[in-house]
């Protein structure tokens, strides 16, 4: 009885952001668990040999399947080393099209430093901690003016509960430069990112 007098007593918007919320949410996170957090990597064009490569890090590594209409993957690679007794790791994943545009996944365990962005857009993706922070390091009035300015992600970071038995780093970083994807684009990518199983 009290629950449905407390229900009476809200006020109509926060009472449809309730209701919304407990019909909407749990198809959002079923959605996302029927993707699930991992890919083979075919959605990302990456071949037999790359997917080996960079397996061969030992890490939690993060690839995209989703590709923006045109886009081939150019190259993929990393690397891997001892400093002291920490594993640096590094690898990256990029695209083209046929334009010369490009755009890169890049991702890091070590010397990270925020990239001072003007946001545009922000969005989450369940697999990974942070918030994806989708902008332009020009002002947005310039980004305005020239369509041609490519939008980049800030770094997100990954879930420890998919770090593979036996990894060299722990804890990878992710993010995504672009030379003329637009911010929706850069978002859909970054939102797309499953580990590489």
């Amino acid at each position: 009885m009290t629950s449905v007098l407390g229900l009476k007593n809200l006020n109509p918007n926060k009472l449809l952001r309730l209701t919304a919320l407990c019909v909407l949410g749990p198809s959002l996170l079923t959605q996302a668990a029927a993707q699930g957090a991992y890919t083979d990597g075919k959605s990302a064009r990456l071949k037999a040999s790359d997917i080996k490569k960079l397996k061969h890090l030992r890490a939690p590594i993060a690839a995209p399947t989703y590709l923006p209409a045109g886009y081939k993957l150019k190259n993929a690679g990393g690397r891997v080393e001892m400093i002291g007794k920490f594993w640096s790791v590094d690898y990256w994943i990029n695209y083209e099209n046929a334009k010369g545009d490009s755009f890169d996944i890049t991702s890091s365990n070590e010397g990270l430093g925020d990239v001072p962005l003007y946001a545009i857009l922000n969005g989450k993706n369940p697999f990974f901690d942070g918030e994806i922070e989708i902008g332009t390091q020009d002002e947005i009035e310039e980004a305005k003016k020239d369509s041609t300015l490519g939008c980049e992600s800030g770094w997100i970071g990954n879930k420890r509960a998919y770090v593979p038995p036996g990894a060299r780093s722990r804890r990878q970083s992710y993010r995504v430069t672009s030379t003329a994807l637009s911010s929706k684009e850069v978002l859909k990518i970054m939102e797309s990112l499953r580990y590489l199983r």
